[in-house]
C-alpha cells in the first residue's frame, strides 16, 4: 500500500465489519482450522497492515502470531492494539523468519509490488521458514479487468494474470490444497464499479481513494451473506477480483 496514513486508519476502522475483510478472514480461518488446528501454532502475518487479521485470529484463540509490515503507520496502529508486530520488508522476509519455523505463513494482498523473481525468492524463504506440512496462505489481486481507482489508492502495481499463477502453484516445495477466485457471485458488480472508475480517471479528475469505506449496514450485511454463501458452497469458482491460494509444504 502507498504510505498513506489515512488509508491505514480507514482500514483499521472498518476491517472488523466490512464484508470483504470478513470474508477474507473467514477464508483464512477455515484454512487454519483444516491444516493448522492447534491454537498454539506459530503463525506469521507477512504484510499485516493495521492488524485486523491478527486481531480476528486472536479472537479464535490463535495467540502465537507475529506480524510485520513495511509501513511505519501500519506498525504503529497495530502496536496501539497491543499486537506483536514489527517493521519489515516482505522482500527481505528471510531476515524476519530468521531461524524460526512457522506452522503457517499468511500474506494477504502484499505481493503485488514484487517482480516475478522477487516472488520466487519469497516462496523459497517461506518454504525455509515453514515446518513440514505447514501452510502458506495467500490472497492476491487478479485480472486487469478489475483495475480501478482503488488500485491507485492502495498501490496495487500489478494484477496477476493466469500465466502469473504458475509462480505460486508450481513451486517444487509446495502442493496446492486450495485455489479459488472470489468474490465470484459479485464479480459483475465489481467489474462495473471498476470500469466506471477507469472512465472517471481517464476523463475527469476524481478523488483518489480506496473502496474500503464501510457501506450502508444493510448493504454491507447483504454483500457479506452473499460472499459467505459462496465461501461455504462454491469451492472452485473460476472468476473473481482476487485469488485465494493455500499451499502446503511437502
Amino acid at each position: 500500500m502507498l504510505n498513506r496514513k489515512e488509508e491505514y486508519q480507514k482500514m483499521s476502522a472498518v476491517e472488523c465489519n466490512h464484508w470483504w475483510y470478513r470474508t477474507l478472514h473467514k477464508l483464512v480461518l477455515d484454512s487454519l482450522f483444516k491444516y493448522t488446528p492447534d491454537r498454539d501454532s506459530n503463525i506469521l502475518d507477512a504484510g499485516c497492515g493495521s492488524g485486523g487479521l491478527i486481531t480476528f485470529l486472536n479472537s479464535y484463540e490463535y495467540k502465537n502470531i507475529k506480524g510485520f509490515d513495511l509501513s511505519d503507520d501500519a506498525v504503529c496502529i497495530s502496536k496501539e492494539k497491543k499486537l506483536n508486530v514489527v517493521s519489515g520488508d516482505i522482500k527481505d522476509i528471510e531476515s524476519i523468519i530468521s531461524n524460526q519455523h512457522f506452522d503457517a505463513i499468511i500474506s494477504n494482498d502484499s505481493l503485488y509490488f514484487l517482480k516475478s523473481e522477487e516472488i520466487s525468492k519469497f516462496m523459497d524463504s517461506c518454504s525455509n521458514g515453514l515446518r513440514s506440512g505447514g501452510v502458506l496462505i495467500l490472497n492476491i489481486p487478479v485480472f486487469e479487468a478489475f483495475r480501478g481507482i482503488h488500485d491507485i489508492s492502495v498501490g496495487i502495481q500489478r494484477r496477476f494474470s493466469r500465466q502469473d499463477f504458475n509462480i505460486f502453484i508450481n513451486h517444487k516445495d509446495f502442493r496446492i490444497v486450495r485455489k479459488t477466485f472470489w468474490p465470484f457471485l459479485l464479480f459483475p458488480l465489481i467489474f462495473m464499479t471498476r470500469l466506471v472508475q477507469r472512465f472517471r480517471y481517464a476523463f475527469f479528475n476524481p478523488e483518489i481513494k480506496s473502496d474500503i469505506d464501510l457501506p450502508n449496514p444493510l448493504i454491507n450485511n447483504l454483500l457479506y451473506r452473499i460472499t459467505l454463501f459462496e465461501v461455504n458452497n462454491i469451492k472452485h469458482s473460476i472468476l473473481g477480483s482476487s485469488l485465494f491460494i493455500v499451499l502446503q509444504k511437502k
